[in-house]
């Protein structure tokens, strides 16, 4: 073995995720032989170029790094491997090492950059040893779903918390009762977490699921919406659909406690609520938007 490689252990690109709270882009580097993943903050710009090349993604014109590769590639100059180096002060270091006319050229890159160029040259990608001991993580229980078991209790407790919901808006006669909430939380649930699964999120931004799921509830919601002559109906029960999906998000992507608070705050709301607006708004009433008068006070 090189000396130079006796150090180092290969990995190969996992995925790009988006981490939820900062919606600041990662890089996940996995282990080739082992089951250890190495997580490396990266820029969008970067995320995209990483992404766009994995998933096979073709962009109409040539990113920055599809230009660095294609004058490498002109000027007789071959990308070998690159290597994350070390980790100070929170901050990842690399090198790509590359060889013209017979020369062994390395030069000092940001992992990033280094990783989008080497998915494109297709060479191998390495991580020092001390570094992934000091940085890499194994998954455990609260990583995303790995088993059918998870799944599973994830989709009981969305939908738990999509009767809970429900059952107030059935008491109440309105048309989104205990089946409706029931089916928008666990269907929620179940897009969000299949989104995390290795098989199928590995190449999929989560986000991007979330984001169409918003989408799909947006349409229910209007649905909800009844105007009945002066008066407008359904807008709590649209706003509790809203949630309800919310909440089956939240508990695919195993916010398990934040899901079950929320969902007793919005109980709350939904029927704590109600006597206040009996008692204090009771001749409060919606008016038609053509109303002369609705720019009135009171």
């Amino acid at each position: 073995m090189n000396p130079r490689m006796k150090n180092l252990i290969e990995v190969s690109v996992d995925s790009i995720r988006i981490h939820m709270p900062t919606a600041q882009h990662l890089v996940i580097l996995k282990e080739k032989e082992a089951d250890r993943y190495l997580p490396i903050w990266i820029g969008s710009f970067e995320a995209q170029a990483i992404a766009a090349k994995i998933s096979g993604n073709s962009v109409g014109r040539p990113l920055t790094h599809d230009l660095m590769a294609n004058a490498f590639g002109d000027l007789g100059v071959s990308i070998k491997r690159i290597v994350v180096t070390r980790l100070a002060d929170q901050v990842f270091y690399a090198r790509l090492y590359v060889k013209q006319d017979g020369r062994d050229l390395d030069f000092d890159a940001r992992p990033s950059d280094a990783i989008a160029l080497a998915v494109r040259a297709e060479c191998p990608i390495f991580v020092a040893t001390e570094v992934m001991d000091s940085a890499g993580i194994i998954p455990d229980a609260d990583e995303p779903i790995h088993t059918d078991l998870d799944l599973g209790i994830r989709i009981l407790i969305a939908l738990a918390i999509g009767l809970a919901l429900g059952t107030e808006r059935e008491y109440n006669g309105h048309p989104a009762g205990i089946r409706t909430m029931a089916l928008i939380a666990v269907g929620s649930c179940l897009f969000t977490a299949l989104a995390l699964e290795p098989t199928f999120g590995s190449r999929v931004d989560p986000t991007r699921i979330a984001a169409q799921i918003v989408t799909g509830v947006g349409f229910l919601g209007a649905g909800s919406i009844l105007r009945q002559g002066e008066y407008v109906r359904g807008l709590t029960t649209a706003a509790s659909i809203w949630v309800v999906a919310s909440l089956g998000m939240a508990v695919g992507f195993g916010y398990f406690t934040i899901a079950i608070f929320t969902a007793a705050v919005v109980l709350v709301t939904l029927v704590a609520i109600r006597p206040i607006e009996s008692r204090f708004f009771k001749g409060r009433r919606n008016r038609r938007l053509s109303d002369p008068h609705s720019d009135e006070p009171g």
